[in-house]
């Protein structure tokens, strides 16, 4: 794959000086019916209550999960490990988590992330 070629500290520059939508995982998780409205907005679309609240459904992270293992495909529902924000805390070795808080403390710090 291409994208894997260039590291993410290289590759979200483009987008933060552009006129994007920026979309954080954690900001979904906390509340996907604000952010959904916000990313309508951005796009200027314009969709219900409803419409919001059953595309959130279908788009769950367990949903997904969940989907992937009926229809047989586990090697997708395996990629999909538990949708929970912060993960890197508890599954990053201690050499792990320094050298990803190196790299990308700027960044963490940008996005408004705890480091510690």
């Amino acid at each position: 794959c291409w994208w894997t070629r260039t590291p993410w500290k290289d590759h979200y520059i483009s987008y933060i000086d552009g006129q994007c939508c920026i979309v954080k995982y954690e900001d979904l998780l906390d509340n996907a019916e604000r952010e959904c409205r916000r990313i309508l907005s951005f796009l200027e679309l314009d969709r219900n209550e409803q419409q919001i609240k059953d595309a959130i459904n279908k788009q769950s992270f367990h949903r997904k999960k969940e989907d992937f293992a009926k229809a047989g495909e586990m090697k997708k529902a395996n990629f999909l490990k538990v949708g929970e924000k912060e993960q890197w805390r508890e599954r990053l070795t201690v050499r792990q988590k320094n050298l990803f808080i190196k790299m990308l403390a700027d960044e963490l710090n940008k996005f408004n992330y705890p480091i510690y």
